[in-house]
């Protein structure tokens, strides 16, 4: 994820932050009347903060920063095990408040403060430290929405690649909370893509797919996704694995296409998603159509209303070349998914379409 930089130059300072280095040395006696000048360049980079802030962050210098955490908080001569316990419970303020303007500045002094000690800032936020989870876990469950301009605080603590651990903690989060939106960024952090060495080599970075849910209004569970693979066909030639996962009425789907003869869609339940009956349809629109409205396809930072928007003209759109769109029935049996089955390495049954069984399918994958 890339954070603008001009929203760090924008965010205000902590209420406590630094006093000026004038008023630090007249004081106290233990500061040194004079600093030596910075060696290297003065705005450190994501890479050395440990925190995917951006390369313009105002951020204090190293001694600076870490002289006014040791004296803010009394840990100058403290150990390693205190500085860590500090931090935790400074994380854990943060998350209790939510988004404050103050995250980003708090954590630069973590940062500063753990990169001192040599201890990383990044492992210890992913330690299942508060009720047996991790800070991005309630972070997520709470995710008030931030302030024009702000960086919430989900987006800072997924900003740097995550443990197996804490992408699962913050997937079930997103799950009891239904909500798509933060799972889809949690799929593009990094860590998360979880591409194949295939897809590695074919493709250089993530793929920028577009996963949209809409949910109906109503309690009858009816609900609509909309799929955009960036170079569908040729990762289904190649890796011969296309995969989409989103939430919907707290239900995480995973949507696999792959290739064990002829190519199909098949449909289940991941994670700990409770069992449901489906009947859905795939609705696969002609590229001409497509192509009419791929300008304006929207951002991962478009709004919501945006996002719902380019979706409609999707799946509205009418093919410019006279072909119908392909369409598969995705319905599962007497059974619901989710229960167990042995009918792969997931043991659980899923939906499965065939392509070749609907008009035009047949030939998509020479096309």
């Amino acid at each position: 994820m890339i954070i603008d930089p001009k929203t760090l130059e924008a965010a205000p300072e902590p209420q406590d932050a630094p006093p000026a280095y004038e008023q630090a040395t007249t004081s106290s006696s233990a500061v040194p009347e004079k600093r030596p000048e910075p060696t290297g360049p003065s705005t450190p980079n994501a890479a050395q903060l440990g925190l995917g802030f951006g390369s313009k962050a105002k951020v204090p210098s190293s001694p600076t920063a870490s002289a006014w955490f040791w004296s803010s908080f009394g840990m100058a001569s403290k150990t390693d095990k205190d500085v860590k316990a500090t931090v935790l419970g400074l994380v854990r303020d943060l998350v209790k408040a939510g988004s404050s303007p103050d995250a980003i500045s708090i954590l630069q002094s973590c940062s500063e403060a753990c990169r001192a000690r040599s201890l990383s800032l990044e492992a210890i936020l992913q330690e299942p430290s508060i009720e047996g989870h991790t800070p991005l876990y309630w972070a997520i469950l709470k995710d008030p929405a931030p302030s024009e301009g702000q960086i919430s605080l989900v987006d800072l603590l997924m900003s740097f690649p995550l443990t197996p651990a804490s992408i699962q903690d913050a997937r079930q989060a997103c799950l009891l909370n239904s909500d798509d939106t933060v799972f889809q960024r949690l799929r593009r952090s990094p860590g998360c893509a979880g591409l194949s060495p295939t897809d590695e080599l074919l493709l250089g970075s993530p793929p920028q797919d577009r996963v949209v849910v809409e949910n109906a209004e109503g309690d009858h569970g009816a609900f609509k996704v909309t799929l955009h693979f960036v170079h569908f066909q040729k990762r289904m030639r190649v890796s011969r694995t296309v995969r989409a996962e989103f939430i919907a009425r707290a239900g995480s789907a995973d949507g696999r296409q792959y290739k064990p003869g002829s190519w199909i869609v098949a449909v289940g339940l991941v994670d700990k998603s409770p069992m449901t009956h489906l009947d859905s349809r795939l609705v696969i629109n002609p590229l001409s159509t497509l192509t009419t409205i791929k300008s304006d396809m929207p951002s991962a930072s478009s709004s919501p209303s945006t996002v719902a928007g380019w979706a409609s003209r999707m799946t509205a759109g009418t093919p410019r070349d006279g072909r119908p769109p392909i369409v598969v029935r995705l319905k599962s049996s007497s059974s619901q998914l989710g229960e167990h089955d042995f009918s792969d390495a997931t043991r659980r049954r899923r939906a499965v379409g065939v392509l070749a069984d609907s008009p035009g399918g047949a030939g998509l994958e020479f096309e």
